[in-house]
């Protein structure tokens, strides 16, 4: 794994214009890069999506719309 600095991701991220929907994926590797976590699909890692996932439908138990769209999830 191509490990990142506090400093390399600060400045790596800092002033970006690019959009939440554009970036999300690439940020959150990023952040697994800089605490040395694997990220989603390393190495061959949950290559059926059960431990990571992004873009993951999930329903509400109560109020408001029926089912809602997380951007990245992680179970347990």
């Amino acid at each position: 794994m191509n490990m990142l600095t506090p400093q390399q991701f600060v400045e790596q991220w800092r002033g970006t214009t690019l959009s939440e929907r554009s970036s999300y994926q690439i940020h959150f590797i990023d952040l697994c890069r800089m605490i040395g976590h694997e990220s989603p699909g390393a190495s061959g890692i949950d290559s059926k999506g059960k431990i990571f996932a992004f873009e993951c439908g999930v329903k509400k138990n109560a109020g408001g719309l029926a089912a809602r769209i997380i951007r990245v999830m992680m179970r347990g």
